[in-house]
C-alpha cells in the first residue's frame, strides 16, 4: 500500500475512534449552544441560515486535538510528541484539503515519504495501543513490551 494511504488510513481510524468514544462535556456543549444562539440571533434571517450551516460542526475538535487526546489517554508521549501530532495533522490536512499554504509548512518535498512512513508507523502503534487500552491492557505494560521487542525501532528501520 502506498505510504500516503497507510498514513491517511491510520489517521482516519484514530479520528473515527475518538469521535465515537469521546463524550463532550455537557457544560461545554451548553456554553457552545448559548454562544451560537446569541450569535445567530444577532444577524438577519438570510445570513442566519447560511451561518448556521457553516457552524454546524463548530463544536467538533480539530484532528490534531483528537490524536493528542488519544496519545495522552495511553501515555504515548514517547510515541508521538506534540510536534509529531502537529506534523501529522498538517500532512492529513494537506492530503484531504489541498492548499498551497499548507504545503509550505510541511518539510521539504524530498523528506515527505520518510516523514509519512515514520508517522504512519507511529499512528499504527497508537491505534493498537488505543484498542488494547480499550479492552483493559495497561499502557505501561504495552510500552515495555514494545521496547523489549524493539518493534518500533524495527519498523522505523533503526
Amino acid at each position: 500500500m502506498y505510504v500516503e494511504h497507510r498514513f491517511l488510513n491510520m489517521f482516519q481510524a484514530l479520528e473515527s475512534f475518538d469521535r465515537r468514544t469521546h463524550i463532550h462535556d455537557s457544560e461545554a456543549v451548553n456554553k457552545h449552544d448559548d454562544r451560537m444562539g446569541r450569535i445567530l440571533e444577532a444577524i438577519d434571517d438570510n445570513d442566519r441560515k447560511w451561518l448556521k450551516g457553516k457552524l454546524k460542526h463548530s463544536l467538533e475538535p480539530q484532528a490534531s486535538v483528537r490524536i493528542r487526546r488519544l496519545v495522552e489517554k495511553v501515555d504515548g508521549e514517547w510515541l508521538l510528541t506534540q510536534k509529531d501530532t502537529d506534523q501529522a495533522a498538517l500532512f492529513r490536512n494537506f492530503y484531504t484539503h489541498f492548499s498551497p499554504d499548507l504545503e509550505q509548512r510541511l518539510p521539504p518535498k524530498v523528506e515527505h515519504l520518510l516523514c509519512l512512513h515514520n508517522l504512519a508507523v507511529r499512528l499504527q502503534i497508537l491505534c493498537e495501543l488505543t484498542l488494547l487500552d480499550a479492552v483493559g491492557f495497561s499502557s505501561r505494560d504495552m510500552r515495555k513490551r514494545i521496547e523489549e521487542t524493539r518493534r518500533l525501532d524495527k519498523r522505523l528501520g533503526r
